[in-house]
């Protein structure tokens, strides 16, 4: 049974701290992409970290770079379950001007997502964290600019570290594990295409029972979750950047069924499809 504190989130539009203490198993219950950048750090325990095709073990003192529109989900790992930790997802807009944000940005879009730090540097980089926790709480003057510059000193450190030190690499992969990974990435490159347990099973040679649970094992994902996922996150991208029909829009993100689309859309979205089209900036 999960048990956690209620935690404490302060959110603007292009800034959001979390800082959650969480005790039993836990997995994250939300299909998980941002439109803004996440830094996640791990005050205590220790997790797995599903990223697009990747799987981390992720250690106390860590911190995971996730990139805009990544899918991402945490899990519980071999140890206790009790965990904490500080998530800050936040837009380019986020940083104090003249800041070089190609520099500060540039471990989101690298290959590996994981930051260790020397015991120093991790006490330095958790004092950041948790300033930016206390300075949003309570909110003197002059604690937005504050934040945008704690956040920058953040992603600085951050960087240093990739430059000195070669990134945490993800969890070695066992052959089914591996299996799984690759059916990820061929989900990844073919949702479009009508794709069923039975069908994924039969093209790499597993049985839809071990398909099903061992995706679930690896990714955090159950396997219809995350085909789901996947789909309606590339619907947001054509709803956003075209002005296709619906209707055509759900046949590309691999629905058959403009109603389901719209089911499932809604329930990962928040939304009707029009209605997040609107709030994108497009009729």
């Amino acid at each position: 049974m999960t048990q956690h504190s209620p935690g404490y989130v302060w959110e603007e539009p292009q800034l959001r701290i979390e800082h959650h203490r969480r005790t039993g198993s836990y997995n994250m219950r939300a299909n998980h992409y941002h439109d803004r950048y996440e830094l996640y750090y791990l005050i205590a325990g220790q997790r797995n970290y599903f990223i697009e095709d990747r799987t981390y073990r992720v250690n106390t003192g860590e911190v995971v770079l996730i990139d805009i529109s990544e899918l991402h989900k945490t899990s519980d790992s071999d140890l206790p379950a009790e965990h904490e930790r500080i998530v800050v997802n936040f837009s380019p807009a986020a940083l104090p001007g003249g800041a070089d944000a190609g520099l500060l940005l540039s471990g989101f879009s690298g290959l590996e997502r994981l930051v260790r730090f020397e015991p120093a540097q991790r006490r330095e980089v958790e004092a950041l964290f948790g300033k930016l926790v206390r300075e949003s709480q309570n909110a003197a003057p002059g604690f937005r600019t504050y934040l945008r510059l704690i956040l920058a000193e953040l992603l600085i450190l951050v960087q240093r570290r990739l430059q000195e030190s070669p990134p945490g690499r993800p969890l070695p992969a066992s052959p089914l594990q591996e299996k799984i990974l690759e059916i990820v990435r061929f989900i990844n490159s073919s949702y479009s295409e009508p794709l069923t347990l039975p069908f994924l099973a039969r093209q790499f040679a597993i049985s839809p029972f071990h398909l099903s649970r061992t995706f679930k094992k690896v990714t955090g994902f159950g396997f219809v979750e995350y085909i789901n996922s996947v789909r309606i996150r590339e619907a947001e991208r054509l709803l956003k950047e075209t002005r296709l029909p619906v209707t055509e829009i759900a046949g590309r993100a691999g629905f058959e069924n403009l109603t389901h689309f719209e089911r499932v859309f809604k329930k990962i979205s928040g939304s009707a499809p029009l209605a997040f089209r609107k709030r994108g900036g497009l009729p």
